[in-house]
């Protein structure tokens, strides 16, 4: 993450809310990753609804999609496929609140849904129901501790700099 940390710092280009849903604000970050000269675009929550408890939420899960790529996006078909995906199995994991997907990134031949959970039992469970109806995706998933969120505060913490920087033009 702190490589992450250091490119969205060097080469944010822009940032904007996209949407609310369900009281939560999205925003988009797009960011240069230096060494390639290709963009990072990043999908995620600005700021959750009222009374959102992150500590009931311990448990980071990630969902990677890796993909070929020459340019580091997805095709249009394969980025069309992620989108059918994620819109199948985000309400089944999200359901009853057990689950908030928090931010999505997409660059250099993979894309990855963050999310944090109440139980990661439970969570893979309904992204298996989610998907059981679904043909087979090149998706794997990796889980952590993160009790305190702070993957998710460091990754906020790159974005906070340029915030300031682009309202300041």
């Amino acid at each position: 993450m702190t490589m992450l940390k250091s490119m969205l710092l060097a080469a944010l280009l822009a940032v904007s809310p996209i949407a609310e849903q369900d009281q939560r604000t999205w925003a988009i970050a797009v960011a240069k990753h230096q060494a390639l000269d290709r963009s990072v675009v990043y999908r995620y929550v600005q700021k959750f609804e009222p009374g959102f408890d992150k500590r009931a939420f311990p448990t980071r899960i990630d969902i990677l999609w890796d993909y070929d790529s020459s340019f580091g996006m997805p095709s249009d078909d394969e980025r069309d496929r992620m989108d059918v995906a994620e819109n199948t199995f985000v309400p089944g994991v999200e359901r009853d609140g057990s689950a908030a997907l928090v931010y999505v990134e997409t660059a250099e031949g993979r894309r990855q849904w963050s999310s944090y959970v109440r139980s990661e039992d439970e969570f893979m469970r309904r992204l298996n129901d989610a998907l059981s109806s679904s043909e087979a995706l090149p998706i794997h998933v990796e889980s952590m501790s993160d009790p305190d969120w702070a993957l998710h505060a460091e990754f906020l913490d790159g974005l906070k700099p340029q915030e300031q920087e682009e309202s300041s033009k």
